[in-house]
């Protein structure tokens, strides 16, 4: 009866055994892991130590976190069981197990060099960041050397860093994170070409990576500083999509400046193409140099352009309205009140400034004036002293001030002519000629109003008594006798008929 009982005791015993040995080996982990090697016994017991408060906070700290409950390695196998007390242990110990991170540490500066302690926290702290901690230095990423965490910021460093490769390996490829942006920018024998790097820093927004210039003043294709300007084309991306940075791929002028009309763009087709004029890098650029690479021929005279050397002080590379192909004259010449003010108030100024020959103080005299007033201009070259148009004319072109009075040039026949007729000269005779038209004396003096012996019919004539050019008539007996040759013998002492025949009443 005894043996069933042995028996069942023995199996018993056996799966304890078994169990126990089969947990050792669970806990062991799955690589060999090199640990401080025992310290051998003694025949003199330990120190009695005892584990500080603080160690229900500290094993959460993540250094304590990986090894202890990760891990699952003893406290001995890392603190001294010689010390009585549980401070730091030694950085030699870290080397046992972690001989590949310690051969590569990560870079300190000048000041302070760093060890494990310095990214691994094995002490709670409630503001610790990832496994590393690297906020412990680096802080919010605001110094000088690291200019604000704006993007990336809700992943561990270690998502991109990994501080145990050596310096120029410690990144992480973007591409393993954005799979589908693959761009190309540089020359081909410039390494970082390929690199996201060679535009981006790890720790800006993407719209910074505006650094095109540069490269772009230095190299080339090398691009006017004066190609992005505020309010107008401030990045490089204004107009170039990122990754994509063929000339294709930019974005066209219209469709920024939809409602920008050009100079005469219906009628010049170049001039609807905007890359006629301005460059795509030095939009601003334009000036009258580019005018003439088009329109050379013109040439102008104009004091404006000759003074700013641009053909855009007259004509707008962009006005209102398509009807504008040049500015009014008046908007500069702001003495006149319109185009229209000056030479008669009637006529434009382009009547007889040309465009682009403005200059008319080298023209023959009076041609400029016989383009508009030709048969006057005729008329005044059959009378010599008559033919320059300012001997009559007095004032300026732009501001005639009237007529000479003929009595500066005829003084002579202006004293001896009656007195009605000095101020009158044209009156009779056509002004440019001189000669007397179809003016007569009845023109201005009706016989049927004249006193006397004017309104006898067989003086109708005034000519035989009258000189325009006298001041009082003939009246002597031969004068009268001219024409009443029958009255010879009547009065013949007398010496003037008008004593008795009055032509005053």
């Amino acid at each position: 009866m005894r043996r069933p009982w042995v028996a069942v005791a023995f199996v018993a015993i056996v799966s304890t055994l078994a169990g126990f040995l089969f947990a050792r080996a669970a806990r062991e982990p799955a690589e060999p892991v090199r640990r401080v090697g025992q310290v051998p016994k003694v025949s003199t017991p330990p120190p009695q130590r005892e584990v500080p408060a603080e160690w229900k906070v500290s094993r959460w700290a993540s250094g304590h976190a990986v090894h202890v409950f990760n891990r699952r390695l003893e406290c001995n196998e890392c603190h001294n069981p010689e010390l009585d007390t549980f401070e730091r242990p030694d950085i030699s110990v870290c080397t046992n197990c972690h001989a590949g991170p310690t051969n590569s540490p990560h870079l300190g500066n000048e000041i302070e060099e760093t060890d494990c302690y310095t990214c691994h926290s094995f002490a709670w702290e409630s503001d610790a960041g990832d496994t590393w901690d690297c906020g412990r230095c680096h802080g919010s990423f605001d110094t000088p050397s690291h200019e604000g965490l704006a993007i990336h910021s809700t992943f561990e460093c270690a998502s991109c860093h990994n501080p145990h490769d050596p310096e120029a390996e410690t990144m992480h490829e973007c591409a393993d994170c954005h799979e589908g942006l693959r761009a190309r920018h540089g020359p081909p024998t410039d390494p970082e070409s390929e690199l996201c790097v060679g535009c981006h820093q790890g720790h800006e927004p993407a719209v910074f990576a505006t650094r095109c210039m540069d490269c772009h003043q230095a190299e080339p294709p090398r691009v006017s500083p004066k190609a992005v300007f505020t309010k107008g084309h401030p990045t490089c991306l204004s107009c170039h999509k990122p990754h994509q940075f063929t000339s294709k791929s930019a974005l066209r002028c219209e469709s920024c400046h939809r409602r920008s009309r050009a100079l005469a763009e219906r009628r010049v087709k170049e001039h609807a193409d905007c890359e006629s004029c301005h460059d795509a890098h030095a939009v601003r650029l334009a000036d009258d140099r580019t005018c003439a690479e088009c329109h050379e021929e013109v040439s102008s005279d104009h004091v404006a352009q000759s003074r700013h050397g641009d053909c855009t002080s007259c004509h707008l590379p962009h006005p209102a309205s398509q009807k504008h192909v040049a500015v009014t004259c008046s908007s500069c010449h702001d003495e006149a009140k319109s185009d229209r003010t000056f030479h008669a108030k009637t006529l434009e100024c382009v009547s007889c400034h040309k465009p682009h020959t403005f200059n008319v103080s080298g023209a023959i005299p009076g041609k400029l004036c016989g383009e508009c007033h030709q048969d006057q201009l005729a008329s005044a070259a059959k009378n010599p002293d008559h033919a320059p148009c300012t001997a009559c004319h007095s004032g300026t072109v732009h501001e005639p001030a009237g007529l000479i009075a003929c009595a500066e040039c005829h003084k002579e026949i202006a004293t001896k002519s009656p007195k009605g007729h000095r101020e009158a000269c044209t009156s009779c005779h056509e002004p440019h000629v001189g000669t007397v038209g179809d003016a007569s004396c009845t023109s201005c003096h009706a016989i049927a109003e004249l006193p006397g012996l004017h309104k006898d019919e067989g003086h109708a004539d005034c000519a035989p008594c009258h000189s325009t050019h006298e001041a009082d008539a003939r009246a002597d007996r031969d004068s009268c006798l001219s024409c009443h040759e029958e009255s010879r013998d009547h009065e013949p002492t007398a010496k003037r008929c008008t004593g008795c025949h009055t032509f005053r009443k």
